[in-house]
């Protein structure tokens, strides 16, 4: 695998160096950290601090174009990149070690107390038998729709022209 920067650009603002790179390649498309571990060996920096933010190969062509940033500490690549080009970033091995931490962290959720429940039953019956009140008044009330429907109004009858 060859790599080569076609444009280098500083970026004092951001604190970063943007790169856009060919890298030729036999096979298979290199994976994205493949080509993170040839650059950061290419432009001496650490792999870490490399982020590969877009990579594009051409059907039939043995060769990789893309556009990558190398930030001056993590601190800033955590502060400027988005989250989705980080994970997408991230090395396997720290993949397996952050859900571990993860699991740790979290809270876990207290069953309810067996008399808040029955409270919470209680209530709702109130609220169904309001609802059933209703209905049944609904139901005893006469709807002027239904008279109405009874009435048919016959419709005068016209002579046509040929009559």
């Amino acid at each position: 695998m060859n790599s080569e920067v076609i444009e280098k650009r500083l970026n004092p603002l951001l604190k970063r160096l943007e790169i856009m790179f060919k890298v030729d390649h036999e096979g298979a498309t290199p994976t994205r950290e493949e080509i993170r571990s040839n650059l950061a060996a290419t432009l001496n920096a650490k792999k870490e601090l490399v982020i590969i933010e877009r990579m594009r190969s051409e059907y039939g062509k043995r060769e990789t174009r893309g556009y990558a940033k190398i930030y001056n500490s993590e601190k800033d690549l955590r502060d400027i990149e988005q989250a989705h080009i980080i994970q997408r970033n991230v090395i396997k091995t720290e993949i397996e070690e952050k859900p571990a931490e993860k699991v740790e962290t979290k809270k876990e959720v207290e069953p309810k107390p067996k008399e808040k429940i029955s409270k919470e039953i209680k209530a709702k019956p109130e609220i169904s038998a309001e609802k059933v009140e209703t209905k049944k008044e609904a139901e005893h009330k006469p709807t002027e729709k239904k008279s109405k429907s009874k009435e048919i109004k016959a419709k005068p009858e016209t002579k046509s022209k040929g009559e």
